[in-house]
């Protein structure tokens, strides 16, 4: 029962890592180089690789059998979820959002998702400079090469410094538009252009752009940055999605410890009821009546030796043959001392299969024989935890209550307080 419990929980855990993590199928892999705040530096071999590549930064743990302490495997524990906006010779840089608790190390394993790219490097607009100026025009090295045709706009931009109010240092620059004009002439190498409007008077410092390429440009950046914002939300439902899991494995972990215990507290019980009949001969088996006085009873040969099979068959959890001997030694020996015994270990067999339907009509028929009363306090308690099982929790403790009134000298009181607190309140 240890065993399949773990089984269960490995499964389980199994499972809900695999929905996050079904990109390490590709062996797409890299490995961490260096870390810098939310930037990282990976190493790429042969692998490849473009600015806008989906990411996420993985840490192979170990799974150990919490009973056997044997490793049985291992798992990749998210760390963080990024995109590549640089790279080159086999490295790249990524941007990252590390998830919550987790900090991402030296050799984490970064894996290619293979998700649609959330980001592209935008191709920055062409600039020229000015290499004349007159009242009414410029001539700029923006010529024909560059694909520059009569009637398109240049917009020429200055980059100013920003100065801190306080210490007066450049902290900063900031663009500012000069003017607009419209390409009247385009030589071979460059192209004379008429003013449309204009701010300042020109400079030779400053910047000439072609106003279409730089437009796109601005729209590109703009597109970026929501497809930025939307990348953060992701990390943000992933983060929601990761504390989900961890719940998830919090529960399967609670629930596997419940288990054990359970298998712990039944399999003291059921050593207990053993060694009531498995010490010493059976061919002599002890008994007791109600006035609690022990005394031998002898039995046949033949019966003992059917009684040890079927008991031997129940044991090893051979079912059906335990079941059958069982009810082949009531029926030849209906008034033997064992037909009580019988009956009780019907009941167990049952238990065993998880059959508690079976198991509590047998405990009860154990009850009702009023020929015999040795197993009664045996069939009253587990007929408790058979409804225990059965999530009948106000038949359980009914029968709990019965048997602390009927058997306040059995040997199995102590082991009620465990079970009735186990019980809803």
């Amino acid at each position: 029962m240890k065993k399949m419990c773990f089984i269960i929980f490995f499964a389980l855990l199994s499972s809900s890592l695999l929905s996050l993590h079904a990109q390490q199928q590709t062996g797409k892999e890299g490995r961490v180089l260096s870390v810098s705040g939310k930037t990282i530096i990976a190493q790429f071999e042969d692998i490849p690789i473009s600015v806008g590549d989906e990411v996420e930064i993985l840490r192979r743990q170990q799974i150990v059998d919490p009973v056997s302490g044997k490793i049985r495997g291992n798992y990749p524990i998210p760390v963080a979820q990024g995109v590549i906006f640089d790279f080159g010779l086999g490295k790249a840089s990524l941007r990252v959002e590390t998830y919550e608790g987790k900090q991402v190390e030296m050799d984490d394993i970064v894996v290619l998702t293979g998700k649609e790219k959330k980001i592209t490097r935008p191709a920055e607009p062409r600039t020229g400079e000015i290499q004349e100026i007159s009242d009414e025009t410029i001539v700029t090295n923006l010529g024909a090469a560059d694909d520059i045709s009569p009637g398109d706009i240049f917009l020429i931009q200055r980059n100013e410094p920003v100065y801190d109010p306080n210490t007066k240092e450049v902290i900063g620059t900031n663009s500012v538009n000069v003017g607009r004009y419209s390409v009247n002439t385009v030589e071979d190498k460059s192209s004379i252009a008429k003013v449309i409007e204009q701010n300042l008077v020109p400079q030779k410092s400053d910047i000439v752009y072609k106003e279409s390429e730089y437009l796109s440009y601005l729209a590109m950046i703009q597109s970026d940055s929501v497809k930025i914002a939307g990348l953060e939300q992701d990390v943000a439902d992933l983060k929601k999605q990761l504390r989900s899991v961890r719940t998830q494995l919090d529960n399967l972990e609670n629930s596997h410890t419940s288990h054990l215990k359970d298998y712990e507290a039944l399999k003291r019980e059921i050593d207990t009821v053993l060694g009531r009949l498995t010490n010493g001969d059976l061919r002599e088996v002890r008994l007791r009546l109600k006035n609690d006085e022990p005394y031998l009873t002898r039995q046949s040969d033949e019966l003992l030796a059917a009684y040890e099979r079927a008991l031997r068959n129940c044991l090893n959890h051979n079912h059906d043959a335990a079941v059958k001997q069982f009810n082949d030694i009531i029926t030849r020996y209906p008034e033997s001392n064992l037909t009580e015994n019988c009956r009780y270990w019907i009941a167990q067999t049952y238990f065993d299969m998880k059959a508690y339907p079976q198991a509590a009509e047998g405990f009860m028929s154990v009850i009702r024989d009023t020929r015999f009363d040795h197993k009664d306090d045996d069939a009253s308690i587990m007929l408790g935890i058979t409804y225990f099982r059965m999530d009948r929790p106000d038949d359980a403790r009914s029968e709990f209550e019965r048997f602390i009134r009927v058997y306040p000298e059995s040997e199995f009181r102590e082991k009620i307080g465990y079970w009735v607190s186990r019980l809803p309140s």
